[in-house]
């Protein structure tokens, strides 16, 4: 029970350490790319652009922006990754200071543990949706239906792939929580009868 104690102790300071850095770089991030937006309709796009498998060299001596609304869309996608791993460390933190106490069937663990299994499904929700609208932009910006046209391409069109091992880490995650829901309640009887 110690070394648990322990680990939690140590633990919880990397998770409030993490939880600063993470706050900081978002604020450095966000201040960035809100200065950039504000100050300027549109970026220089770099001179690669990769699309799902596909590499593509821009020409340097032709002008190539990226729009606000990709910006936008970065944006709200960074917002959402350090807002979920902020969140995430967060109910690590609740997990943390149960065990630390000596408590690692507390009630409290339970529905830490169900928060983080609800929050990896709603990751796994939006880091399919976002990739698949950045695709579907960048088709149409770049104008990738003309880009290869000729004799023996007859169309191009964009496909949407989707990853649904989140959903596998959200029942085992789910499962879990009950699993220590139940520890709780057998440790409250053990503890009443005591």
């Amino acid at each position: 029970m110690k070394k648990l104690q322990k680990f939690s102790t140590v633990s919880l300071k990397i998770a409030n350490i993490l939880i600063w850095v993470l706050s900081i770089i978002y604020a450095v991030v966000a201040l960035g790319v809100f200065i950039l937006l504000v100050g300027r309709s549109s970026l220089l796009a770099p001179p690669k652009l990769s699309i799902g498998f596909l590499n593509f060299a821009l020409d340097p001596n032709a002008i190539h922006f990226i729009p606000k609304h990709i910006m936008l869309l970065a944006m709200l996608y960074l917002t959402w990754a350090f807002g979920i791993s902020i969140y995430i460390l967060v109910q690590l933190k609740k997990i943390f200071r149960a065990t630390e106490g000596g408590a690692p069937f507390h009630c409290q663990v339970g529905s830490a543990i169900r928060r983080i299994a609800f929050s990896l499904l709603l990751n796994g929700i939006v880091l399919n949706i976002i990739p698949s609208v950045f695709s579907n932009i960048c088709y149409h910006i770049y104008n990738m239906d003309t880009l290869f046209c000729n004799a023996s391409i007859q169309g191009c069109t964009v496909s949407y792939d989707f990853d649904f091992g989140f959903i596998f880490e959200f029942c085992l995650l789910f499962l879990l929580s009950y699993v220590f829901q139940y520890g709780a309640e057998l440790q409250t009887l053990s503890d009443e009868t005591l």
